[in-house]
């Protein structure tokens, strides 16, 4: 029987995703995404894409080096970090300094469909 994961397996701080999980981290926030942009920059030394998925209070940014370079999955907003930790059956951590509780995985489905 294989361990169950923890925040630090996933993320790496800052909310940043650990290679080996950026795309699935990607993939739920494409799931339940109410908007999506992508960028496009480059100088004649580097290029890298963006993309931002908006989802519930945040958004999950990909940014992907096009020439080999850096790519990397990150998060901002707590209820969109909880969704992707539920998602990952992660034990949820205690309440984030905005929060005056911890919402559940069926009410931050329920929101983010609203949206």
């Amino acid at each position: 029987m294989s361990r169950k994961l923890t925040v630090d397996d996933v993320f790496s701080r800052g909310w940043r995703a650990r290679s080996e999980h950026q795309y699935e981290v990607k993939g739920f926030c494409a799931e339940i995404a109410h908007g999506y942009s992508k960028q496009f920059l480059g100088t004649m030394v580097y290029s890298f894409e963006n993309e931002w998925y908006h989802v519930l209070d945040g958004v999950c940014r990909h940014i992907k080096g096009l020439d080999g370079g850096f790519t990397g999955v990150s998060l901002t907003g707590n209820k969109l970090r909880r969704y992707v930790l539920y998602r990952f059956r992660i034990e949820q951590p205690s309440m984030f300094k905005d929060e005056d509780r911890i919402p559940t995985l069926r009410e931050l489905a329920s929101e983010a469909e609203k949206l």
